[in-house]
């Protein structure tokens, strides 16, 4: 199973991304990153996508979280 973050998770891509990944059996989303100021930090993931909660945050970095891949939907001055 992939772990799989998502880098500009809480705009149109990202969320579609998000509930994508969900359902895929073969993925496991593990992150949700959006910049620092953005007003849906703290909600969780699945429920910010439009389906079932995910048991993460959207959060403004990976923190502890490790991941095999992440997917960049970001603006250019959102990724640092």
């Amino acid at each position: 199973m992939t772990r799989l973050a998502i880098h500009g998770a809480a705009g149109r891509m990202g969320r579609r991304l998000v509930a994508l990944a969900a359902q895929d059996p073969t993925l496991s989303p593990v992150a949700a990153i959006e910049h620092a100021k953005h007003p849906d930090l703290g909600t969780d993931a699945g429920t910010l996508a439009g389906c079932d909660k995910l048991g993460f945050a959207l959060a403004d970095s990976l923190g502890d979280t490790s991941c095999d891949a992440m997917i960049d939907f970001s603006l250019p001055e959102g990724f640092r």
